[in-house]
């Protein structure tokens, strides 16, 4: 399979360095949401997570190391990270030292909450997947934040302005930091799938900093367990809390897991006494 995300200033790169985390991990011999698998992913999400809030940015702006944070070697030290305990900190790596055409900065960025929280008025993002008769494949997640909590309209033309300015941090350090004419990172992650070179699918979803978590609980249904689409999708899914919010006052729940009730309790009891702090 080849995946490909649009742009690499947004959260792009989450999805691909999350499979290349776990495609050193034999998940099919695990099986589908079983307490050693869905401990593996919650790890390998948390670890790219950590990454996206530490390295990525407008690259017009910001030296993003893209090459390290999307090698297999890099990869293969976030997987090592992975024990039998859940980790309930943010642990950002050093991509810099996998990417020698990216220059560190002298000081590093260290993601954090930023202010108070505010309201959030949610219902907005959608996504349109499409394929045609000779298989071209379109993917697109159309959002401009949120029009439900009143939206400022430019002038007569219908169009509302998008107030996705509130993904950009307000640290100098940050490579996301608010500037003039720069791009915020995004959570839109429209995605193709080839297999074995050729049109396979495509898959895209609402949900902020969920998009790329629930496009992998798909991918890994379809990939490791041979599921059809319908199955992939309508079973059990995870969702992690610990990655910084791109939204609002970028907070996090360090270590928690939204888990499905479908799951078994002794699967949930199982992930509990490795540390996962789980949310049904």
């Amino acid at each position: 399979f080849d995946v490909y995300k649009a742009g690499f200033w947004n959260q792009g790169p989450v999805l691909l360095q999350t499979l290349n985390i776990l495609e050193g991990v034999d998940l099919k011999a695990m099986g589908a949401n079983s307490a050693d698998y869905l401990h593996q992913v919650h790890e390998a999400i948390k670890l790219a997570y950590d990454d996206r809030n530490a390295y990525l940015g407008d690259p017009a702006f910001a030296q993003v190391p893209i090459a390290g944070l999307l090698s297999k070697p890099y990869a293969a030290t976030r997987r090592a990270l992975i024990g039998p305990k859940a980790f309930l900190e943010h642990r950002p790596g050093d991509p810099y030292a996998f990417d020698s055409s990216v220059k560190p900065p002298a000081q590093r960025y260290v993601p954090h909450s930023q202010g108070q929280k505010g309201s959030n008025t949610s219902g907005d993002t959608t996504c349109v997947d499409v394929v045609d008769k000779d298989g071209n494949l379109f993917s697109a997640t159309p959002s401009s934040g949120w029009l439900l909590g009143g939206a400022f309209i430019a002038g007569e033309t219908g169009v509302p302005l998008s107030n996705r300015m509130q993904v950009f941090d307000l640290d100098p350090l940050s490579p996301n930091v608010l500037a003039g004419g720069k791009r915020p990172r995004t959570t839109l992650t429209p995605t193709i799938i080839l297999k074995d070179g050729k049109p396979f699918l495509a898959i895209s979803t609402p949900g902020g900093d969920s998009q790329d978590q629930q496009i992998l609980n798909v991918l890994l249904n379809l990939m490791d367990f041979d599921m059809d689409l319908q199955a992939a999708i309508e079973a059990p899914r995870i969702n992690s809390d610990h990655p910084h919010s791109s939204f609002d006052s970028h907070e996090s729940v360090p270590g928690q897991l939204e888990i499905e009730s479908r799951v078994p309790t002794s699967i949930m009891d199982d992930l509990r006494a490795r540390g996962h702090l789980l949310r049904v």
